[in-house]
Order: C-alpha cells, then sequence, then structure tokens
C-alpha cells in the first residue's frame, strides 16, 4: 500500500511515512487493491466492510460502533426524500465514519499526540476515537464555534484552542503546533477519506441493490461527496450498479467556492468574501481537494447550489418538525434537495439527502422559520 501525490506523481509506503502531505504541498492518495465491497455476514457498523477497506491490524481498530444509520422517507413541502441520518453516528456527525479509520491506523503507527482543525465536528469526533485509543488530542477550533461543540470536545478530554482570522488562520496555527506530534487533519488525511464510502454501500443495501437518481450532500472540504464518489464507482467498477447517481454539492451562499467554481470551471479555487452563516460547519473557503470535488461532479452529471440563509433557516425548521433535529448544515442539503426537486425533469426521481450532525449540537440557534 502506497501513499501517491497526483500533483506532483510522488510515491511513498503507507507504512512508514508520517507526512501529512506531499512536500510539494499535495494532498495524498492511498494506492491499494482492495476486493469489492461485500460486508461480512451477520456483524453491523461500518466495520462490516472491513475487506474492502485499507487494511489495519485488528487489534488496532478504534471503533465506537458507527455506520449503518437510518435512511428515513421524509416529506418536505410535498416531495418524498429519503434522509441519510448520518447524525445518528456516536458523536453526531458524519465524521465518525472517517475517524474510526484514520485514527485506528494512527494507533498501530504509533502515534500518541494527534493535532486537527475544525468547526467543531470533526474535532468532536476525533477527541473521541483519539481518547478512546489514548492518544492526546488537540483541537484548534475558531472563536465563533457554538459552545456546545466546544463543551463537546472537552469532554471527550480534548484540548481546545479558540484561535480568531478565520479558517485559513485556524489550519495554519494548528499546523505550526503540531510539530511537536501529528496533524491529522480531516482534509488532508487519505485514511480519513475512505470513511464516507461505506455511505455509499449502505445506500445501495438500503435500496435493495438499487442507486438513486441523486444524492444531496453539504460540501464544506468535500469528504462526504469525495467517499460517495469513490464508494459508488467500487459498487459500479464490480458490476453491482448499473451507473452512477447524480452528486449535487450544497454550500451556503455566504461561503460557496465549489458552486462558484463550478459555474466558472475554474482550474484553481476562486476566492469568495465569507460571510456570517447559519452553516457554520461548511464555512469553508478554500477546499483542500477542490478539483477532485469537481471532477467528481463532472462524472456523474451532478450540480452544485449555493443556499441563501432564509432557505437554510426554512428547511432547518421543516426538518425539525418531521422529528429530525439536525444542524443547520444539514439543512443546507435539506433546501438543495428542495430547489432540485422543483426542477420540472427531476420531479419524480429518487433522491437521497445526507444530514451530516446532530441539532443537539446547536441549540443555541434553533429553528426560527
Amino acid at each position: 500500500m502506497n501513499l501517491m501525490c497526483n500533483r506532483c506523481g510522488r510515491q511513498e509506503a503507507a507504512a512508514s511515512t508520517l507526512a501529512w502531505r506531499c512536500p510539494c504541498g499535495g494532498p495524498w492518495h492511498l494506492q491499494l487493491q482492495v476486493p469489492p465491497p461485500d460486508s461480512i455476514p451477520g456483524q453491523r457498523g461500518l466495520w462490516r466492510w472491513r475487506r474492502s477497506l485499507p487494511g489495519v491490524p485488528e487489534a488496532a481498530i478504534v471503533s465506537l460502533g458507527e455506520g449503518d444509520t437510518p435512511l428515513v422517507p421524509t416529506r418536505l413541502d410535498g416531495r418524498q426524500f429519503l434522509m441519510k441520518c448520518d447524525f445518528c453516528n456516536p458523536t453526531g456527525s458524519w465524521k465518525d465514519r472517517g475517524w474510526t479509520l484514520a485514527v485506528s491506523h494512527l494507533k498501530a503507527m504509533g502515534i500518541s499526540h494527534l493535532y486537527e482543525d475544525s468547526s467543531g465536528n470533526a474535532g468532536a469526533s476525533l477527541a473521541a476515537y483519539g481518547g478512546r485509543a489514548g492518544m492526546k488530542v488537540s483541537v484548534f477550533v475558531p472563536a465563533d464555534i457554538p459552545s456546545p461543540k466546544r463543551r463537546q470536545i472537552a469532554a471527550y478530554g480534548g484540548e481546545v484552542i479558540p484561535i480568531s482570522g478565520g479558517r485559513d488562520a485556524v489550519a495554519a496555527a494548528c499546523v505550526e503546533a503540531a510539530r511537536d506530534g501529528f496533524y491529522a487533519g480531516h482534509a488532508w488525511n487519505p485514511w480519513f477519506r475512505w470513511g464516507p464510502c461505506t455511505l455509499a454501500w449502505e445506500i445501495v443495501e438500503d435500496l435493495d441493490g438499487r442507486i438513486p437518481d441523486a444524492v444531496v450532500m453539504p460540501v464544506g472540504q468535500g469528504g462526504i461527496l469525495l467517499g460517495l464518489f469513490h464508494g459508488f464507482n467500487a459498487l459500479h467498477g464490480a458490476g453491482r450498479i448499473s451507473g452512477l447517481p447524480r452528486l449535487v454539492a450544497a454550500q451556503a451562499a455566504a461561503c460557496a467556492p465549489v458552486v462558484r467554481g463550478w459555474l466558472t470551471q475554474a482550474d484553481q479555487v476562486p476566492p469568495v468574501e465569507v460571510g456570517p452563516t447559519l452553516a457554520d460547519a461548511i464555512r469553508t473557503p478554500r477546499p483542500v481537494r477542490y478539483g477532485e470535488i469537481l471532477e467528481a461532479l463532472r462524472s456523474t452529471n451532478g450540480t452544485a447550489l449555493a443556499i441563501s440563509e432564509e432557505e437554510i433557516a426554512t428547511a432547518h425548521a421543516m426538518l425539525a418538525r418531521s422529528g429530525l433535529l439536525v444542524e443547520p448544515t444539514s439543512a443546507v442539503a435539506a433546501a438543495a434537495a428542495l430547489r432540485y426537486g422543483r426542477e420540472a425533469q427531476h420531479g419524480d426521481e429518487t433522491v437521497v439527502v445526507i444530514l451530516t450532525g446532530l441539532g443537539l449540537k446547536a441549540l443555541a440557534d434553533p429553528p426560527t422559520a
């Protein structure tokens, strides 16, 4: 199993490399051959797919029972959607899918101190999994993150370091501090990005081997979108499904670099003004894997939609009144699905919406619509 940089072509052995990115500045990708997606009979959770995931020694696996989240049919504004409730993961976030793999690998590598920059969910999830593995976890966060997220990180034993100046400043401070440990940044970590592949496998399993017409998800760094793309591709390559569902990237209009880049087909991340938004978890002006995100959208005949604050608040309230209390960031995807579904050519499609974070993390900002 090797690490490869798509930017410069460099390869290094995954078993011995501790660099969190290529020397050229590009993100690593795992090069490996795994069997087609097949779950282990009689087992539950994400690790039942372990034969089709990057290899980790059995003794190193760090799990909290993540995965196998429910797919709940829900009517919003007169239309039926299938809500993939990934906020039902152990720490209330889809990030658990990534960290169970990444922390297990880092445990096997003997790492003892992890650093992460996060808007809250990734940091809380890492604090939980890192703590369970006996590691020290330091999480650098924006100074204005919701207090429930800050308290959640601390409750798991994570060290919380608030930084002023936006997400780029938070990341820079974290990388600098990580000289004394290991920078585990989820946007960069190649093991982390394999976790959400299992979302695709579960969706097809839930639909009795069929694929939905479209899957809508919130996009910040694009981890869910890229995991879904990789997961559906693995099934398609194995002949398990006949094609790929359309992927729909949803971003808050207040910070929508992927949408702007999609509309202009820009090769590099376009500059955007970052405004205030309810969807703090995807307030990401410069996605690390921007080029890969656009390629996934092109390959699936997908699209990217910018959602207003009014649309976010309205969808948030609709979901809550349907029994689904989610973070406003999840409501971005629901609002995008509503807009997508109103288009005549999509009226009868099967649309899955990924709900990414538990609403209890954002009760300081309740639904207002």
